[in-house]
C-alpha cells in the first residue's frame, strides 16, 4: 500500500460490521495528528489556508499522512482576513459577527474560544471510528459548557436551540446559543474554560480510551512523554487499584528517597482515607506544586502499624530505558513508552548488546506502567525479539478497511530466554507487545492483567495549543488477532503485588529454570 510504513500489508475492506479490535495509542496531526496510531498534521499556514499533512508525519504507531486525513467540510470558510488568527474554521453566516469582535480584546478571546470548539468539533465528525451524528455532539458540547457555568456560579444561561441534523445547520444555531452563554458567563469562566468544558464534554461522552481532551499545558506533557522525555511533578509512584498499591517506584523520586517500596498500600493521603477515593482523585491529591509537601499514610505488608511518611513533591524524571544485571545473570530492563523517535528500539537494541556482553543469559522485558506510543516504534521493538514479518496488529478503519502490520527486523543475532512484566498500568502498544511475545512463544507472561485499553488514537492539536486524542480505527493483536480493547490480557503467570517485586522474583525463577536447561541462546521467535 503506497505510503504503508514497512511492515504493512494491505487485506480487502470488510464489508459488513467492524470487527472490534484494539492497540497501543496514537497518531499526532498537530493540526490533526495519528498514533497507535497518529498524524501530526501542520498549523494553518499565514495565508488563512491549511498546510497538507507532510507524507512523512507520523502515527502514535503509524504515519498519518499516509490515511489522508479528510478535507474541512465544504460548508466551512475562513472569514474576515483581520481575525483569521482567532477564527480559521468560523462559518460564513457569522461573518457580521466575528469581524465585530474585533474591536475588542475580551470578544476576540471569545472568538478564539469558539473557533477551538469548532475544531475539535469538525476533528471528532471526521476522525472518529464511528460516525457521530452533528446535532448530538453539539448537545454534547453545550452539556459541559453550561455545566462549566453553573459550576462557576452563573445562574442565568440561554436554552439550546433546536439543532438540525447537518454539520452545517448543526453548527450555526449552536454558535449563536453559545455566543450567548459567552457573555452571560463572562465575568465567572474564561472564554477557554468554557471551550474547553465542551471539548471535554465531546470526548468523554465517547467513553473511549483514546478519545480524550487535553489542555495546552497537558497536550504538551504528554507529546514530551511520546517523544521518550516524560517528566510530571509528584512522588514518584505508579499504583494499581482500588485499593491502591504501589506498583513501581521510579529511580532518584521523593518516594525512593522516603524509602516507599512497591507492594506499601497507601490509606490515606493528608489524613483523608483512600479507601473511597478514586484512581484520578487520589493522583490529584497526591501531585500538587513542585516544593509542597504531602503525608502519606502507608500500610507494609508484615508490618503491624501504619506507617506515616511525609514527602516534598518535586520534579520525577521517567527514564525511557532503565537496565540492570543480577548476580543471576538475568538482565531485567524497563521500558516506559514506545517513541515516537525510535529512541525506544535504538536504546534496546543497544542495551541488550551490552548485556550480553557483560554475560546476560536470560532477559526480563518489564512493561509495567508502558502506556503504549508510536505503532511503527511497537513493530521495531517486537523485531529485536522475533523474525520479520511476523503479523502484529490487524487494523480497522472506519470505512471497515482492514490492515495487517508486521514486525519489523532484524531480531538480534543472539537470543535469550525472555519473560515479560504486565500489569494494569501495561496499556495500548504496551500490551500489544506482550500479547504478540506470547502468541509466537518467544515469551512468558508475569504479573496482573493488563488495561485493556487497545485502540488506534489519531493526536490532533488545536490552533491553542490545546490537544485531542481521537480514536480513528479498532485494532486486534498478534497472530491470533485478539480483541484486547475493553478485555485486557491475562498473563501466562498471575502474580498479586506484594512486599518487593513478586512478579519479577516469579520470572526470574522460572528463567533461570530455563537457563539450567539450555546452555545454547535461543532462536528468535522461541
Amino acid at each position: 500500500m503506497a505510503g504503508a510504513p514497512r511492515g504493512a500489508r494491505p487485506a480487502p475492506a470488510r464489508r459488513g460490521p467492524v470487527p472490534p479490535a484494539g492497540v497501543a495509542g496514537h497518531a499526532p496531526a498537530r493540526a490533526g495528528t495519528a498514533r497507535i496510531g497518529w498524524c501530526v498534521r501542520a498549523r494553518n499556514r499565514g495565508d488563512g489556508r491549511r498546510a497538507p499533512c507532510h507524507p512523512r508525519t507520523r502515527y502514535h504507531g503509524e504515519s498519518a499522512a499516509r490515511s489522508g486525513a479528510p478535507n474541512l467540510a465544504p460548508w466551512s470558510r475562513p472569514v474576515a482576513r483581520a481575525v483569521r488568527r482567532f477564527t480559521p474554521l468560523v462559518l460564513l453566516p457569522l461573518v457580521v459577527v466575528v469581524a465585530a469582535l474585533v474591536a475588542s480584546p475580551a470578544e476576540a478571546q471569545r472568538a478564539a474560544g469558539l473557533s477551538t470548539v469548532r475544531e475539535g468539533y469538525e476533528r471528532l465528525l471526521a476522525l472518529y471510528v464511528d460516525p457521530l451524528s452533528p446535532d448530538g455532539l453539539l448537545r454534547e458540547a453545550w452539556n459541559g459548557a453550561v455545566g462549566a457555568a453553573l459550576a462557576a456560579g452563573v445562574t442565568l444561561v440561554p436554552a439550546l436551540p433546536p439543532l438540525l441534523p447537518s454539520a452545517g445547520g448543526a453548527w450555526s444555531a449552536f454558535t449563536a446559543a453559545y455566543i450567548q452563554l459567552e457573555r452571560l458567563s463572562a465575568a465567572r469562566v474564561a472564554p477557554a474554560a468554557l471551550a474547553y468544558a465542551a471539548l471535554d464534554a465531546m470526548a468523554g461522552a465517547r467513553h473511549e480510551c483514546h478519545t480524550y481532551f487535553m489542555p495546552p499545558d497537558r497536550y504538551a506533557q504528554f507529546r514530551a512523554a511520546l517523544s521518550g522525555q516524560a517528566q510530571f511533578v509528584g512522588i514518584g509512584v505508579s499504583l494499581s487499584g482500588p485499593p491502591f498499591i504501589i506498583a513501581h517506584v521510579f529511580p532518584d523520586s521523593p518516594a525512593e528517597r522516603a524509602g516507599l517500596q512497591p507492594g506499601d498500600e497507601i490509606v490515606a493521603v493528608d489524613g483523608v482515607p483512600a479507601a473511597e477515593a478514586t484512581m484520578a482523585s487520589l493522583r490529584a491529591r497526591i501531585t500538587g506544586p513542585e516544593g509542597t509537601t504531602v503525608r502519606l499514610t502507608i500500610r507494609r505488608p508484615g508490618v503491624d502499624d501504619p506507617l506515616e511518611v511525609e514527602l516534598v513533591r518535586a520534579v520525577v524524571r521517567i527514564p525511557l530505558l532503565t537496565t540492570s544485571l543480577r548476580p543471576d545473570g538475568v538482565a531485567v530492563l524497563r521500558l516506559t513508552t514506545f517513541a515516537t523517535d525510535g529512541a525506544s528500539e535504538r536504546a534496546l537494541r543497544v542495551a541488550l548488546q551490552e548485556l550480553e556482553a557483560r554475560g546476560a543469559r536470560a532477559w526480563v522485558l518489564d512493561l509495567r506502567g508502558n502506556g503504549g506510543g508510536a505503532v511503527h516504534s511497537v513493530l521495531n521493538v517486537l523485531g529485536i525479539f522475533l523474525p520479520e514479518g511476523v503479523p502484529a496488529i490487524t487494523q480497522v478503519d472506519r470505512r471497515g478497511t482492514v490492515r495487517t502490520l508486521t514486525t519489523i527486523g532484524p531480531p538480534l543475532d543472539t537470543q535469550r530466554p525472555l519473560a515479560v512484566l504486565v500489569g494494569p498500568g501495561t496499556a495500548s502498544g504496551g500490551e500489544i507487545a506482550a500479547a504478540v511475545l506470547q502468541d509466537t512463544g518467544r515469551a512468558r507472561l508475569f504479573g496482573q492483567r493488563t488495561a485493556g485499553c487497545a485502540n488506534v488514537g489519531t493526536l490532533v492539536e488545536l490552533s491553542d495549543g490545546s490537544g485531542m486524542s481521537i480514536t480513528s480505527a479498532r485494532l486486534l493483536a498478534g497472530p491470533a488477532q485478539r480483541r484486547l480493547d475493553g478485555v485486557g490480557l491475562s498473563p501466562d503467570e498471575e502474580v498479586a503485588v506484594g512486599v518487593g517485586d513478586p512478579a519479577l522474583e516469579a520470572a526470574v525463577g522460572w528463567l533461570v529454570q530455563r537457563v539450567v536447561h539450555e546452555d545454547e541462546p535461543v532462536p528468535a521467535g522461541g
